[in-house]
């Protein structure tokens, strides 16, 4: 199968998938309904700046949208989820360093309950 079949293709799946006609997919890429049929239909080629418009829209990578890669990921989704988690564990350390450093303090201060009454 050529790559302008391969791209109809998988631009119609990813359009159905998202459940989205061609005209409103037509109008978040600033395109004609025309134009999405075309490019389903394999009857018009795309500017690379579309290319890269779909796969942001899709959250695909471009070189499955183009049928170089039959992995949809580029990988940034799983190292940003990465990054957060690691971010999400700083903090959780940071508030945890906190808290023993207040309990530390109360001690020192000879307060062993908390402000709002309860004692640990």
């Amino acid at each position: 199968m050529n790559a302008s079949k391969v791209f109809a293709l998988r631009l119609k799946m990813l359009r159905k998938s998202a459940n989205l006609s061609q005209d409103e997919l037509a109008k978040n890429l600033f395109v004609t309904q025309q134009t999405i049929a075309l490019w389903e239909t394999g009857k018009r080629d795309l500017k690379s700046e579309k290319i890269i418009s779909l796969a942001k829209f899709f959250n695909v990578s471009a070189d499955y949208i183009l049928g170089i890669d039959n992995r949809k990921s580029n990988g940034m989704a799983e190292i940003e989820e990465f990054e957060l988690r690691r971010k999400n564990e700083k903090t959780h350390d940071a508030l945890a360093m906190i808290e023993r450093a207040c309990k530390v303090l109360r001690k020192e201060w000879g307060c062993d309950s908390r402000a709002d009454g309860s004692g640990e």
